[in-house]
């Protein structure tokens, strides 16, 4: 379970990284809400105003709980290593 978490959080940062928009009607067909229309956006938003992120974000797994088929996890989000650039054309 933790890996294929893991393989998920790393999504933003790969989405990030690219100077590309999204295409959030193939995002709407994977994507569960909240998920898709306010976190995806916020990173579209950020990549529309040209901004791409440099470097990556750390993620350390506290704790898993799993009550029948829902799991939660919890994570220390550690962004020391990121920043975001400007990108001009």
């Amino acid at each position: 379970m933790i890996d294929g978490y893991d393989r998920f959080i790393d999504l933003p940062t790969a989405i990030s990284t690219k100077a590309e928009k999204i295409d959030m009607a193939k995002v709407h067909k994977v994507a569960k809400e909240p998920f898709a229309t306010v976190f995806l956006k916020g990173i579209d938003a950020t990549l529309s105003a040209g901004l791409v992120q440099q470097g990556r974000a750390g993620y350390t797994t506290s704790s898993v709980t799993v009550a029948g088929e829902m799991a939660t996890i919890k994570t220390c989000l550690d962004q020391t290593h990121m920043k975001q650039e400007l990108v001009v054309a």
